[in-house]
Order: structure tokens, then sequence, then C-alpha cells
């Protein structure tokens, strides 16, 4: 299921008209953009919440993100086409959606209706299955930043 549609982002990038022959086409929007806008989204939210996300409310929330950085993509690949800058708009549109993913990853900005993933597990050194290979001991220095 996709977060956005391509209506949603056709109304970000209005001095845009995507047709069947412009230089980013409205299949690309559908079977591009948005499925790499949504893995990117998954990828990031499938570490702390099961999936996929149904609650109207919390597709809002990732419909946002969806949409703008499927904008800041397209509208990246027709100013590397027109040899343009971005501008400011698009890049708030690029920040916005890398500021709400960190958000919801650092719980500042929860899911509130999904789930949370319970087993959340913090992994080990692991030797990869070298029953030869022993595990370094830890070295705690004095002012080193070691985290």
């Amino acid at each position: 299921m996709a977060y956005t549609t391509y209506q949603e982002v056709d109304r970000l990038l209005k001095w845009f008209s995507f047709s069947a022959s412009s230089k980013v086409t409205i299949t690309d929007v559908n079977t591009y953009f948005i499925p790499e806008a949504d893995v990117i989204i998954d990828g990031y939210i499938g570490r702390i919440y099961e999936l996929p996300i149904t609650d109207s409310d919390d597709l809002l929330i990732l419909k946002y993100i969806s949409t703008r950085i499927c904008a800041c993509e397209i509208a990246h690949v027709l100013v590397l086409q027109a040899s343009g800058e971005i501008s400011p708009i698009v890049q708030r549109w690029c920040d916005s959606a890398k500021q709400k993913l960190q958000d919801i990853m650092s719980r500042k900005l929860p899911l509130p209706n999904s789930t949370l993933k319970t087993t959340n597990r913090l992994y080990s050194f692991t030797s990869h299955g070298n029953a030869d290979y022993e595990a370094p001991d830890p070295k705690w220095l004095m002012d080193e930043e070691q985290w």
C-alpha cells in the first residue's frame, strides 16, 4: 500500500505538469518515485513499528513524509535536467520529510495507533562462528569519545 498518491505529489509540484510524455511521467511517479519513498519510510519505521501501518491517522503522517520525499526527488531530477538550482521550498520539503522521520524514530512524533515492536534487541560482539577467534577486551580511554 502506497503512503501517497500521484495527485498528492501533483498538488505540491504545481509548476510542473505531469503527462504521459513529460520529462517525469505520471507512470514514473506511480511506479518509481512513490514506491522508492515508501521503501525508505518502511526501512526507518519498520525498525520500531510493526508493518504495515494501517491506522488512518498514522497514515496521514506517513503521507506527509512520502509526498514530500517524492516531490523533492522529482524536483531534483527536473532541476538536473534543466541545469538549475533547487528552490528553497523544495529544500524545505526535503528537510521537513527528514525531520519527521527522525522525530518518529526518536519517538518525539509517535504513531500512537500503530503497534510498537516488542523485540528490540541489543547485539553483542560476535566472531561470526569462528570459535578460535576471541573478542577483544573492552578498553575505556580517558578523554576520548567512544560512543
